[in-house]
């Protein structure tokens, strides 16, 4: 039985160092192929080592005395064979665990017996009653070995196929637990140094600051995870002509390795590098925010009058979006009124002719870099004339 393991374990081994590329032994990367010998292995493992415990029981003067032709015709067994409660067939139990599809089940085993079997009336031997006792507690030993040995095979059997539920719903670490080869190339693949445009990178950044910091914090000396390294090194001089370009203003934020920190993304600045207000990422994404945000929720005011009351609400729904984001850090000034301001009314933002033509003008400033250093934003609404 050894052998056959050894041999089993052996080819499957084979079948996994295999060349994929050779059509007379492919590794089949099937995982029912895979928990099916599995499976097969455990089994007969448990039943065979069962079954050895089983045999190796001490059995004394006729523990277990079988049945048919393991008996000699007084009904003794002679102790030194190996034999376990013989099948009609004549099975061992090392015979019994290797025995696959012809093994008989529990319930065909026979019972034991403490005494040879006689013809009804026939006489047999005297009766030594101290031998019989001796007989009953040995047999009452084997009959809790037996029963223990069966649950135990009971027990591993079922434990096999609540691990083969479990297995079938994760073929994938199935196979790469199983197959140390294939957990190894994985690893390598894995590992390898795949080049890749930084967009989908720099996308994550983006989204991972507005996430923890919000719109207005500049997407700059941020880490890029599962990065391995950078096509090419910029170092920090070379890098002076990429933040202003003189000529065109398109500046480049340049992702740089840096020791103890990893990768980072070194910059925030637009293509629009010459202009004093659009020349961060940060600012002209927070006023991109702004901007969408208040066209939104103003949008309710379109089916209003375009008079006064109309505008006060306006102006306080604005000024209140703009104090909290003054609040949370996103605009400049000691005090609200150095961060922002909102206009909105006849003389202010509308002339007469605007209100005729259901115009509603809302006009916002925000300090975004610096008190007082205004970035100024004009929209407007189209109102339903009455």
């Amino acid at each position: 039985m050894l052998d056959e393991v050894a041999k089993a374990d052996t080819d499957f081994s084979q079948r996994v160092a295999a060349d994929p590329g050779d059509p007379a032994a492919p590794f089949d990367p099937d995982g029912t192929t895979f928990l099916t010998d599995y499976a097969q292995t455990l089994i007969k493992n448990s039943l065979f080592y069962q079954m050895q415990t089983l045999n190796n029981y001490t059995r004394g003067a006729g523990l277990f005395i079988a049945t048919g032709e393991d008996a000699d015709a007084d009904g003794n067994v002679d102790e030194h064979e190996d034999y376990f409660a013989a099948h009609s067939a004549g099975m061992t139990a090392a015979e019994w665990t290797q025995g696959g599809d012809n093994a008989f089940t529990i319930g065909d085993l026979p019972a034991f017996e403490l005494t040879s079997i006689y013809p009804e009336g026939a006489a047999g031997p005297a009766v030594d009653e101290d031998a019989n006792k001796k007989r009953a507690k040995n047999m009452a030993s084997g009959a809790r070995l037996v029963s223990k040995v069966f649950k135990s095979v009971d027990e591993a059997v079922a434990g096999i196929k609540a691990e083969a539920r479990a297995l079938e719903n994760s073929y994938h670490e199935t196979l790469v637990d199983g197959f140390p080869l294939l957990r190894n190339l994985i690893n390598r693949v894995s590992n390898a140094v795949t080049e890749l445009p930084p967009s989908a990178a720099i996308a994550g950044a983006y989204a991972a600051v507005d996430a923890n910091r919000g719109v207005h914090k500049a997407p700059a000396n941020v880490s890029l995870s599962s990065v391995k390294g950078v096509s090419e090194v910029v170092t920090h001089a070379e890098q002076a002509d990429y933040n202003v370009d003189t000529v065109a203003g398109k500046s480049v934020n340049i992702i740089r390795p840096f020791i103890g920190k990893g990768i980072l993304v070194w910059g925030a600045r637009t293509l629009d590098g010459n202009s004093n207000e659009w020349r961060y990422v940060n600012v002209r994404r927070f006023f991109n925010m702004v901007e969408e945000s208040v066209k939104k929720a103003s949008s309710r005011f379109v089916f209003e009058p375009n008079d006064k009351n109309t505008w006060v609400k306006v102006l306080g729904m604005i000024e209140n979006f703009l104090l909290i984001q003054w609040r949370n850090g996103a605009l400049a000034g000691a005090v609200p009124d150095d961060a922002f301001f909102v206009n909105v009314g006849l003389g202010q933002t509308m002339t007469a002719q605007d209100i005729n033509e259901g115009k509603l003008i809302v006009e916002i400033g925000m300090a975004a870099v610096r008190p007082a250093e205004f970035i100024i934003l004009r929209f407007s609404h189209k109102m339903q004339v009455s």
